[in-house]
């Protein structure tokens, strides 16, 4: 019994010392007049707290709120990125909350489902919308998201893609130089650039996997199958 009480007060300190750390970095969070909402929990390094920021941005705080660095925290032992690890889960829930500004190719029951960030006017883009038919023969179903990084040009012709009454139709005809009738309607391009800079989205094509990791830029369809089968063997 006396063993079991030792061990309860154990744990009972170690709960209201992460309940004072907590409590400690969100009102120095204040203090920065850090902007958005946060999400605080232990970090795997001891002395210091995890932070996440708007549901995407990773940080680490020391729980005495006075240190804070941002970056990838390596489990050399492990042969881990655990920020990427947070980070992974971060995109997914990111992703489905993106799902109504996709423009899709491929079946929507496709064993295999990628999200990736596409400028028009990207020449690698398109090369990659080059092979969609032999990506979607593949199994693997492309969930765009329009990021005009290349300027006015490229959002305006995101936008026109967007107002189209066939956004597939219109987005392949694009990405080979066609240029398509300006429409104007609501649209989701800001809220994407938006999204690109919560993500640290830093360029296109960027690829992501279904279960959020990031798959790399351009490649070749039997090389993003690749990056597929890898991730299932995790």
């Amino acid at each position: 019994m006396r063993i079991l009480g030792l061990l309860l007060l154990t744990v009972a300190m170690q709960a209201f010392a992460q309940d004072t750390a907590r409590s400690v970095i969100q009102k120095r969070l204040v203090e920065m007049d850090a902007t958005g909402k946060f999400t605080v929990s232990p970090a795997p390094v001891k002395g210091f707290h995890q932070v996440i920021q708007n549901g995407a941005n990773v940080f680490y705080m020391s729980d005495d709120g006075r240190f804070i660095f941002q970056g990838s925290l390596i489990d050399l032992y492990a042969g881990k990125d655990l920020t990427e690890e947070a980070m992974v889960k971060l995109r997914v829930a990111s992703f489905k909350g993106m799902s109504d500004r996709f423009i899709s190719f491929g079946k929507p029951d496709a064993p295999y489902q990628a999200t990736v960030f596409t400028d028009i006017n990207c020449g690698y883009c398109r090369h990659f919308h080059a092979q969609m038919t032999e990506i979607n023969k593949l199994g693997i179903r492309i969930n765009y998201i329009l990021a005009p990084f290349q300027g006015e040009e490229a959002y305006n012709s995101a936008v026109a893609v967007w107002c189209s009454a066939n956004r597939q139709d219109a987005l392949t005809r694009a990405k080979l130089g066609q240029r398509i009738k300006a429409k104007k309607c609501s649209n989701p391009i800001e809220d994407n650039l938006r999204d690109t800079q919560k993500l640290k989205v830093r360029g296109t094509p960027a690829v992501y996997l279904a279960d959020g990791r990031y798959a790399g830029g351009y490649m070749k369809p039997h090389q993003l199958l690749e990056k597929f089968r890898q991730s299932q063997k995790r």
